[in-house]
């Protein structure tokens, strides 16, 4: 059982995620930090093949993550580095992913 001083720690050390799309020019992948850093990264629309969405499961738990299949990349670039967000939370971002890259949405949760 966590006390309350480290369930706190664990909240206040998420950072803050956001994503902007910007359907003729990218995505914008911002992640905040408490300690203050910033770090932004740019996906060129070009160069998103397709959104996916990503079922995770661990022997634990099982999550969501919205990632991006890139031409000419082995991996997927995951969305969201940090966080896991529900499911709600994502599939509105991967309808307009969709739409942006003029790719048919194979799959609707």
């Amino acid at each position: 059982m966590l006390s309350i001083e480290q369930e706190f720690a664990a909240i206040v050390s998420l950072p803050l995620e956001s994503i902007v799309i910007m359907p003729e020019f990218g995505v914008q992948l911002e992640t905040c930090y408490w300690s203050g850093r910033i770090s932004c990264r740019f996906v060129p629309i070009r160069k998103i093949l397709r959104p996916v969405l990503n079922e995770c499961v661990t022997p634990v738990t099982c999550y969501w993550s919205l990632a991006l299949i890139q031409h000419e990349e082995e991996s997927l670039f995951l969305v969201f580095q940090e966080l896991q967000p529900p499911l709600t939370m994502l599939t509105p971002a991967w309808k307009a992913l969709c739409g942006a890259t003029d790719c048919k949405e194979i799959f609707s949760p």
